[in-house]
């Protein structure tokens, strides 16, 4: 190679056999440039960062050569064997999965890494034209699902697998949703309270306005008039103790456990001042108890309401006849039992007189 450079020396016949061409004490070339025989590289460590706009050349132990620029940066320099692709080092973590920016660098992102023992992928956030198997998992938010065979939650879907025609979906707990079947013709829906499944029954019978509550009057019940309206009313003086009653038959109907209401329609010429209509309720038990009997008996516990606004607003007042589990004095009310109502006007400061409608009592089993 008589005439060339290596490194900055120039090589002669006296030169090219030597172990190192040296360039001064600090610099050397790790190669044998033996004409003939190619070029021997000596095996090293990583050699010192050469000058500004230079790389160097270099193999280290494990056969592989290097490449070496001015910025101290190693990179492996190698020709695939058939059918290899070429190694190159990605910076990352353990787990994180490789990505390729569109031009500029490769990397990783912990927020989307795969777990070699689970086989599987966790990201952030994914997003996909289309995907094919089951999708099992959350969905916080999906704008459409053409096919999920299993998800945990979705916040938004067409469709609901399972159930029936007619099924109605609710919440069983927190994030569970259930189906309930659909129930016989003419049953209505019915909330059972707190977090309890609601259920189908059967619609209540018997009570309501019109005719078919009749209010008994004693000496001591309001006096039933016709205002000038032509309702027939019974008056309810403030300061007098006055009584109605009436005689409710629980229907054959009546699903057990459901509460019993009397929902009593009324108006008052007051414009202030608080008005109370109350009811004591008896409990006379089909087959057990005598009619005369008073020893389960229950008085509604509806507050006081307050007048305000125009005068003769027509209201309603709803009295529990029962509690809320179907029972008076903690005695479960049955098919036929019977209930004798007493109605009377409560402690109250509206001195006008309260006039229930005569007509317009209504009562409900739930």
């Amino acid at each position: 190679m008589s005439g060339g450079v290596v490194d900055g020396t120039a090589v002669s016949a006296a030169n090219t056999n030597a172990a190192f061409i040296e360039k001064n004490a600090a610099d050397v070339m790790p190669f044998d440039l033996t004409l003939g025989s190619g070029l021997i590289f000596t095996q090293v460590s990583t050699l010192a960062t050469p000058a500004a706009s230079t790389n160097r050349l270099y193999f280290k132990a494990d056969g592989i050569l290097y490449s070496l620029n001015s910025s101290g940066v190693e990179t492996k320099v190698r020709t695939p064997s058939s059918g290899e692709l070429p190694t190159t080092v990605i910076n990352g973590t353990s787990t994180q999965v490789m990505y390729i920016h569109a031009t500029t660098y490769m990397g990783g992102d912990s927020t989307f890494t795969f777990n070699d023992t689970t086989k599987t992928l966790n990201a952030t956030h994914m997003t996909a034209t289309n995907f094919t198997g089951a999708l099992i998992g959350n969905a916080s938010t999906a704008t459409s699902a053409t096919s999920a065979t299993s998800a945990t939650s979705a916040t938004t879907a067409t469709n609901i697998a399972g159930g029936s025609g007619g099924s109605i979906p609710y919440q069983a707990s927190s994030g569970s949703t259930s189906l309930l079947n659909n129930g016989t013709a003419g049953q209505i829906l019915s909330s059972q309270g707190t977090t309890l499944a609601p259920v189908w029954i059967n619609a209540a019978s018997g009570g309501g306005g019109g005719g078919s509550l009749q209010w008994v009057e004693a000496s001591s019940s309001p006096v039933a008039t016709v205002d000038s309206v032509n309702n027939r009313t019974y008056a309810y003086t403030a300061t007098l103790t006055q009584d109605l009653y009436t005689t409710i038959k629980v229907p054959s109907t009546y699903n057990a456990g459901k509460q019993i209401k009397m929902l009593l329609t009324y108006y008052s010429p007051d414009t202030s001042g608080t008005g109370l209509l109350s009811s004591i309720s008896t409990l006379i038990r089909a087959g057990t108890d005598a009619i005369t009997s008073t020893t389960n008996q229950r008085t509604s516990t509806n507050t006081a309401f307050t007048f305000s606004g125009s005068a003769n607003v027509l209201r309603t007042v709803t009295l529990d006849l029962s509690d809320s589990t179907g029972k008076i004095n903690s005695v479960a009310i049955s098919a036929g039992d019977v209930i004798l109502v007493n109605l009377f006007r409560g402690t109250d400061t509206a001195t006008s007189d309260i006039q229930a409608l005569v007509y317009g009592a209504e009562v409900t089993f739930q």
